[in-house]
């Protein structure tokens, strides 16, 4: 299988060129076109019932997955619900853990499970669980914005706004700091970051879902009653 991301940063789209009997698992509602040669079906994620549930519920994600498989020499288009990039890693025997949400598809051979991310990590606005996403194949990840790799050495600290956190290697730790005091947060509206110490990689995406809500909320119409 070969990959190809057009049309990035903005509106990436995941194009798949895949052989006979070759398959990805994605979630419902990524595909975006498809050649007739491809079979789909709607399948339980994985780890059955109870699997299923503890990705929908915990993970963010769907209930359901959707499994395409190649009759022939093919072509699959995938893509996100929001503008921004996509991220294709190719795993091998490893782990990485990837916000709630952020998971679009997978080969086979790639395990998605919830892990608990702990407190710091709710307050870090990426969640009480996160994404736990282990194995060999290739991993497609979205995001709000374009995407920045960030190598970190080891003993070494990177400091990233909340929000701004899409993947993260296993052997990376974080904690939540504050950025600075309570006039910091008067003034530059800054409170809490993510502080990642190395070694390890962290991906980033430019834009923040939370940021750009407030920023769409100031144009809606103010609804007023009858009193006012």
């Amino acid at each position: 299988m070969q990959e190809e991301i057009i049309f990035s940063p903005d509106y990436a789209v995941a194009r798949l060129t895949m052989r006979a009997g070759e398959t990805i698992i994605a979630e419902p509602g990524a595909m975006i076109g498809m050649t007739p040669n491809i079979s789909l079906q709607a399948r339980m994620s994985q780890g059955g019932v109870l699997g299923s549930l503890k990705r929908s519920l915990l993970g963010g994600e769907s209930f359901f997955t959707s499994t395409f498989t190649a009759e022939g020499d093919a072509e699959l288009l995938l893509g996100t619900g929001q503008p921004g990039d996509i991220l294709c890693l190719e795993l091998n025997q490893e782990t990485v853990f990837v916000q709630s949400g952020g998971f679009i598809a997978c080969t086979e051979g790639i395990k998605v499970d919830t892990s608990w991310g702990g407190m710091h990590s709710f307050f870090g606005r990426m969640g009480l669980f996160l994404l736990k996403i282990s194995g060999t194949g290739k991993l497609f990840i979205g995001a709000f914005g374009a995407l920045h790799p960030v190598e970190i050495a080891a003993g070494q600290d990177f400091i990233i706004d909340n929000g701004h956190v899409v993947c993260f290697s296993e052997n990376t730790s974080f904690t939540i700091d504050k950025s600075g005091g309570f006039k910091t947060f008067l003034t530059g509206g800054e409170m809490l970051v993510c502080r990642f110490r190395g070694p390890g990689k962290v991906w980033l995406q430019t834009r923040n879902p939370g940021a750009f809500s407030g920023w769409i909320d100031q144009f809606r119409p103010v609804q007023r009653t009858d009193n006012d």
